[in-house]
């Protein structure tokens, strides 16, 4: 079963989905059924992390309602989906005058 921030990030965006009453979105007796194969979908294989992926959730549905004109589908979610933020690189490393001249030595 799917992590509870996970389930209300998904909530929250099939709310402004429905909301907007897309072509092809599913009646309203069946939104829950729908959902719950959304995040069947969304979890298959997938680990999600809160820190890591709830903004990319929330930035993804906000594209999507502004982009749809029809329901999308699970697959079109994934692909809008940025990749993850790369955490930041370590810093080029510094080498001593020392360190430099037995490198150029070496090389000679």
């Amino acid at each position: 079963m799917a992590e509870k921030w996970f389930e209300r990030a998904i909530v929250a965006g099939f709310q402004g989905l429905v909301t907007l009453r897309l072509d092809g979105a599913p009646p309203a007796d069946a939104v829950n059924l729908t959902l719950d194969i959304w995040l069947v979908a969304l979890t298959k294989n997938r680990q999600w992390d809160e820190e890591l992926d709830a903004e990319r959730i929330r930035e993804t549905f906000e594209s999507l309602f502004a982009s749809c004109e029809r329901w999308p589908s699970p697959a079109r979610f994934l692909r809008d989906l940025k990749p993850r933020r790369l955490p930041p690189l370590l810093p080029k490393p510094t080498r001593t005058d020392g360190q430099v001249k037995s490198g150029n030595a070496a090389l000679d």
